[in-house]
């Protein structure tokens, strides 16, 4: 997945800045208390074991908690 946090939309996925690899759901963001309200952007794509990816998907937002 890519993420970051932004203050404004994201306007395509090379916005997003960081990337995050899982191997199983979910996957848990660690903040620091400076990023608690700000705005996370988070578009995912799935890849399989030969390492084939998938399409990207919605660019989401959250707010870090």
């Amino acid at each position: 997945m890519r993420w970051s946090l932004l203050e404004a939309a994201p306007v395509s996925i090379a916005d997003l800045r960081n990337s995050a690899f899982a191997t199983a759901t979910p996957y848990i963001f660690s903040f620091d208390e400076p990023d608690r309200g700000k705005i996370l952007y988070i578009c995912p794509r799935w890849e399989n074991n030969k390492g084939d990816k998938g399409p990207w998907g919605e660019i989401v937002k959250a707010i870090v908690p």
